[in-house]
Parts: structure tokens; C-alpha cells; sequence
């Protein structure tokens, strides 16, 4: 009876360890190095783990990313241009208003200059 129970039993297989490796070859030279890397962490519940945390900390970060850019963008167009533009506006009406007083005086100086030469 012992024997049939130990025929019936058969143990749950092992994990194999990957085929050997051609002595001799390096691997890079077999252009495996991605597919060992990927098998290793796809195998490894740590390393797929930090690879998840991983991919989402960037995609988040990409996220958060694009939206503080479109946000900075957004608040200079609304906020900052009316004052680049209000700040030029009196620029220019400053430049104006000193030829409009640089030509008052070469006026004055000239009429001055004629009233003397009388």
C-alpha cells in the first residue's frame, strides 16, 4: 500500500535555474543582456516592486510637472503681460513728454537768442 501511495505522490516541481550559459561567450555578445535583465526582474517580487514605484512616481511627477507648467504659464499671460505692457505704455509717454520739453527749451533758448540779437 506504501508503495502505491509513494508512486502517486509526486513532489511539486522545482524552480530550474536558467540554462547555462556557453563557456567562453559573453553574454553581450549573444545580445541577451535586455531579456536576462527583464527576466531578472520580472523573477525578483522586490525588484518588480521598486519598478512599480518606480514608473509611478515619474508618471506623477510628469503630471504634477505639466500642470505646475501650464499653471506658471497661465498666470504670467494673465497676471504679468498687462504690467509689461502698462510698464512700456509709461515708458513711452515719459519719452514723450521729454522731447515735448527738450523742444519747449530749444524754442525758448531760440526765441531768447533772437530777442537779444535785436
Amino acid at each position: 500500500k506504501l508503495d502505491r501511495v509513494a508512486q502517486a505522490y509526486q513532489p511539486p516541481p522545482q524552480v530550474s535555474s536558467p540554462p547555462a550559459k556557453p563557456a567562453g561567450i559573453p553574454i553581450a555578445a549573444m545580445g541577451a543582456i535586455f531579456s536576462n535583465f527583464e527576466e531578472a526582474m520580472n523573477n525578483n517580487p522586490r525588484l518588480k516592486k521598486a519598478k512599480n514605484r518606480s514608473i509611478k512616481l515619474l508618471s506623477t511627477a510628469w503630471w504634477l510637472g505639466g500642470h505646475v507648467t501650464w499653471t506658471f504659464c497661465t498666470g504670467m499671460i494673465v497676471l504679468a503681460m498687462p504690467v509689461f505692457f502698462e510698464y512700456e505704455r509709461e515708458c513711452q509717454l515719459f519719452e514723450q513728454m521729454a522731447q515735448t520739453q527738450n523742444a519747449q527749451m530749444s524754442a525758448a533758448a531760440a526765441m531768447d537768442a533772437a530777442a537779444a540779437g535785436k
